[in-house]
């Protein structure tokens, strides 16, 4: 009884600091003082899906674990729902070492927060949520991915949505930001997990990039050793190259 309750107890701090992630997210993304909420009507006239399919996987980096080992996450089909305009359906694979799992679920949008703009004729708003994917329980070292994230995205004049990309050359780019943990199904195992666009978010010393995603020197044995060869050039640049890009959800 008492390793159960400290068990629970254990979950809802990992659920808090997952909350406290994000909010951290979120204060490095300028919104509105008094930003007003997405109505329904703005949910129901997007389907927002093509934004979490946008980026190439070569530039979606993720750890697990407080040894930042390399987690590659792929959402490989993503569906509204037909019903509810605020859940989106998920399937999609993660990747660790050799290990290849399955994932399904879904992604719950809480808000849609408009947000600071300077200089330009979009809307920017900032989508903010909850995800749940759940790998197969018949595969070992699975579990359920859980957590929350914010994204980003314009609305042009034509009235037409897109991921914002917008400041892509500029450093510290990021977007698609997740951030949670992974629990295993035998409720004995939880580890950070947090993955995005560009940039990994609340990665503390791991990420020791300038203007990009560069890993910390003392991790590279933690599965980024392409990511360091990316940039040696010859054929050891191009074999690394060749191996980020390499289709291994397929």
């Amino acid at each position: 009884m008492k390793r159960s309750l400290l068990f629970l107890l254990f979950i809802v701090f990992c659920l808090s600091s997952s909350a406290q992630e994000t909010n951290k997210l979120l204060k490095s993304i300028p919104v509105q003082q008094n930003p007003s909420l997405a109505n329904d009507s703005l949910l129901a006239a997007y389907d927002l899906s093509p934004i979490w399919l946008y980026t190439q996987n070569s530039m979606v980096f993720g750890y697990i674990g407080e040894g930042y080992l390399r987690i590659r996450v792929k959402f490989i089909t993503i569906t509204k729902d037909k019903t509810a305009n605020d859940v989106y359906h998920v399937y999609g694979k993660s990747m660790v070492k050799t290990n290849i799992t399955e994932f399904r679920g879904t992604l719950k949008i809480n808000h849609i927060l408009k947000r600071i703009t300077a200089g330009t004729d979009t809307a920017k708003y900032a989508i903010t949520g909850e995800y749940n994917f759940a790998e197969s329980r018949d595969l070992p070292h699975s579990g359920i991915f859980k957590g929350f994230f914010v994204s980003k995205i314009y609305i042009d004049k034509a009235n037409k949505v897109h991921y914002d990309d917008i400041d892509l050359n500029a450093d510290s780019f990021a977007n698609n930001q997740f951030t949670g943990d992974w629990n295993n199904y035998n409720n004995i195992q939880v580890q950070r997990c947090n993955w995005g666009d560009y940039r990994i978010p609340n990665s503390g010393d791991f990420d020791g990039g300038a203007g990009e995603f560069f890993p910390n020197s003392k991790y590279i044995s933690m599965g980024w050793q392409n990511v360091v060869d990316l940039n040696a050039g010859g054929e050891k640049g191009a074999q690394a190259k060749k191996e980020e890009e390499r289709e291994w959800w397929k």
